[in-house]
C-alpha cells in the first residue's frame, strides 16, 4: 500500500505555512497563506503572416442502415 502524494504535499505546506506564519510574527507583519490559484496566461497577438486562417466546418452526418 503506498500513501497518498497528495497528502505529503498537503503536510508539506501546513509545515511551510507555520514557518511562514512564525517568521511573520516575529517581525509583527501579516502574512497571506491562502492558495493562490494558477493565473490565465499572458495575451499574445497571433500573426497571420506565415499563418493563413482556415475555416473548420462539421463533418456532416451520414446515416447507413
Amino acid at each position: 500500500v503506498r500513501h497518498s502524494k497528495c497528502r505529503q504535499e498537503f503536510l508539506d505546506r501546513v509545515a511551510e505555512n507555520s514557518r511562514k506564519n512564525r517568521e511573520a510574527k516575529e517581525r509583527g507583519e501579516r502574512v497571506t497563506l491562502k492558495r493562490v490559484p494558477a493565473l490565465p496566461h499572458d495575451a499574445h497577438v497571433v500573426s497571420t503572416t506565415d499563418n493563413a486562417p482556415m475555416t473548420i466546418v462539421p463533418v456532416p452526418y451520414e446515416t447507413t442502415i
